[in-house]
């Protein structure tokens, strides 16, 4: 890394920006509306760090969410990605991982043994970026998003003794 990064919690004032870069990263049918993006961050089992230059500049975000799945004795924590986002002039340096690392870490002191997430079937470097960082695909999501397109779900295990 070329220059010093910082991953720090998300604050109210970081919405409009974080929404414009949701905007950036993603197409209509995929990148979430303002509302949408408020809710998602807002919701009390989800967290959103911001990944921003030392010199104040906002490159990235992600927003991941603590969720129950199964009932009773059987009935679990795992973690959901809900979106991972880095301006495209910003990728392949870093940014990226160290936001999964940061909200992995969370998800795990939480209790997650499990970590999921959501991402378009033509989106090659997110997959890529994806098993680079231990995640597979689980199966496909036919017609996920907005605009029809099929996702696929993706997971990976999360290490108890691993730490960031």
């Amino acid at each position: 890394m070329a220059w010093p990064m910082t991953i720090r919690p998300y604050a109210p004032d970081d919405l409009p920006t974080l929404h414009r870069i949701d905007r950036i990263c993603f197409p209509p049918g995929i990148s979430y509306s303002l509302a949408e993006l408020r809710d998602y961050i807002e919701r009390p089992r989800s967290r959103t760090w911001v990944a921003q230059t030392d010199e104040g500049v906002i490159v990235g975000f992600i927003t991941a969410q603590l969720e129950r799945m199964g009932r009773g004795a059987r009935q679990r924590m795992i973690g959901h990605i809900i979106t991972i986002d880095v301006l495209p002039e910003y990728r392949r340096q870093g940014w990226g991982g160290k936001l999964l690392e940061r909200a992995e870490q969370w998800l795990r002191e939480r209790g997650a043994q499990w970590v999921i997430l959501e991402t378009a079937v033509d989106n090659r470097p997110a997959h890529s970026f994806y098993a680079k960082h231990g995640y597979t695909v689980l199966r496909v999501l036919h017609r996920y998003y907005a605009d029809g397109v099929d996702a696929y779900l993706m997971g990976k295990r999360l290490n108890a003794r691993q730490t960031s």
